[in-house]
This record gives C-alpha cells, sequence and structure tokens, in this order.
C-alpha cells in the first residue's frame, strides 16, 4: 500500500512518501520519496501572534506542489497535519480553511497529545526496544513532546511549548525549565530502566556530525561536549564547519539545549536516534485505520 502524509511544521513543510506492508505484527516502511520546504511558519507566529499573508501564500504553493508530487507517486492516502505553528495562531483555522477552500485538501490541525501519540506510535511500530520502558522525546520548531511506555503500558504524554523556532523568538525561559523539570520528575519513575529516544531533524543531523551510524547510540556526554564547541562559534562557523544551511545552523543550538533539559531528571546516559518522523506515525496510524 502506498501512503502519505505532509507534516506543516514551525519550522518547515515536508511530504514522505512510503510504500507499506504488515507481516504478523510488524509493520514495515520503506520510504520512497520525501521533499521539503523550509517555510518557517513559527517565525510570524511566535513573534506576532498570527501567520503572516505571505507565508500563508508560500504555504499555499508549497502544499499544491506537494500534493501534486503525492500524485505522481500514486499514493494512495495522504494525510495533512499541522502542529504547534498552527495550534497557536490566532489566524491558524482561517488559513487551514483558505487553503482548503483554495485547493481542496484538508489540513489536520492537531493537539500536542495527539502528536506525542503518533510519534510514540511511530517509534514502537518500527523499532525494537530494548526495555519494556521507554521515553520519546521530539523536539520541533514550535513544541516538544514527551511520550512514554512504562512497564510495557503506554504512560504519561506531553507538548511542552517550547521548539527550536519559538526559543529563538522568546528565548528559553526559567518558567520553561521549571515546567519540564517538574513534569519529568512528576511522571517518569526514576527507578524503572529505560530506552530513550530522540526524534526530529536537528538531532538526527547532530547524530551524523558525530560519526554515528543509524543503530549507535548517542552519548549524552558527547551531546554536552558539542554544546560547548557551538558554544564558540557564530552562525557563519557553525555552517562551515558542520556544512550546515543557515536554517538548520541557527535551531541547533536551541535543539541541543532541549534535549539536555530534558534528559536532566532521566535516568539514562545514552539516547538512541531512529529515523522516524511525526510523518512515519501519521502513515502508521492511516494504515491500520
Amino acid at each position: 500500500m502506498r501512503l502519505g502524509a505532509i507534516d506543516i511544521g514551525s519550522n518547515a513543510v515536508r511530504l514522505h512518501v512510503y510504500d507499506i506492508v504488515q507481516i504478523d505484527s510488524k509493520i514495515l516502511l520503506n520510504r520512497l520519496f520525501a521533499h521539503r520546504f523550509p517555510i518557517r511558519l513559527g517565525q510570524d507566529v511566535f513573534n506576532s501572534g498570527n501567520i503572516s499573508e505571505e507565508k500563508a501564500t508560500d504555504l499555499q504553493s508549497a502544499i499544491k506542489t506537494l500534493h501534486s508530487m503525492a500524485a505522481e507517486w500514486q499514493v494512495e492516502a495522504l494525510r495533512s497535519v499541522a502542529t504547534s505553528a498552527f495550534r497557536d495562531a490566532t489566524n491558524g483555522k482561517e488559513v487551514a480553511q483558505q487553503i482548503t477552500q483554495t485547493t481542496g485538501i484538508n489540513l489536520d490541525i492537531i493537539s500536542g497529545e495527539e502528536e506525542a501519540g503518533l510519534i510514540r506510535a511511530g517509534i514502537l511500530a518500527l523499532t525494537v526496544t530494548q526495555t519494556n520502558s521507554c521515553i520519546m522525546i521530539d523536539v520541533g520548531g514550535g513544541s516538544t513532546e514527551v511520550s512514554s511506555v512504562l512497564k510495557g503500558v503506554y504512560g504519561p504524554t506531553f507538548s511542552f511549548n517550547a521548539g527550536t523556532v519559538r526559543i529563538l523568538a522568546q528565548g528559553f525561559t526559567d518558567a520553561i525549565r521549571e515546567e519540564m523539570a517538574l513534569w519529568i520528575e512528576t511522571n517518569i519513575p526514576n527507578e524503572l530502566t529505560y530506552t530513550v529516544f530522540a526524534t526530529g531533524g536537528n538531532i538526527r543531523r547532530i547524530h551524523k556530525i558525530l560519526g554515528h551510524s543509524e543503530v549507535d547510540p548517542l552519548k549524552l556526554s558527547e551531546l554536552r561536549e558539542l554544546r560547548s564547541e557551538l558554544n564558540d562559534m557564530n552562525l557563519e562557523e557553525r555552517m562551515a564547519r558542520f556544512d550546515m544551511n543557515a536554517d538548520r545552523a541557527d535551531v541547533i543550538v536551541p535543539a541541543v539545549d532541549l534535549f539536555l533539559e530534558l534528559v536532566k531528571g532521566i535516568p539514562c546516559e545514552e539516547l538512541f536516534v531512529p529515523e522516524i518522523t511525526l510523518s512515519d506515525g501519521v502513515v502508521c496510524d492511516l494504515f491500520l485505520r
């Protein structure tokens, strides 16, 4: 079965196309195609509270293009989901309705809880966990989703209003740090042994920068050392040193900060960084419906 997902994030808008099959209880995804537009909706929303007319126009054009690409790949079903920037924008529903009216493409503005749940579902469907308790941390442009499995049972999930683009606009406040620490302390028992998964474009890029393959864990000590190195670089130096575009080089620092902040209260020394995205969870959910 060929399925697709469009993920309208705060930093970028992405299409993924997959062939998907189920063998016994295991779902197998073959990612056939991916395309990304770095529209950065959050730059508007986290500064002004609205999606600007210019960004809305860019978004509409991008979605039309991605929808055409999905059609070329003969996708049987396609779901488009919008996340943090659309959730927060005062005109998010209006922009979504305008896009639907002009293109015929429905946009689902999903809650942070649903976003966390879809990411967890994708990880559980597509990876092998080493323990029966897991933590999933996904750092996006506008929000950070944390989900859990405790002793083999779905545990708490939460969506923090703290993402890389949002932090660039508003800063990483003490209030957010305290909220994260309190949630972890309240919801994640520290006597359990966890497999901790880290997802999002920034952590995947960091994983590759540090020379790891997908199956290699990322040591927290390595992440701390990289953070120290990044601190001494300006944007242009990061771009040159790590071969990054500007729209990656500016958000990589708040991404590292978010991961390091969240793991402070989790008993772990390493993170697993699978090539899994929100889109993977979306198509797994589509397939199982």
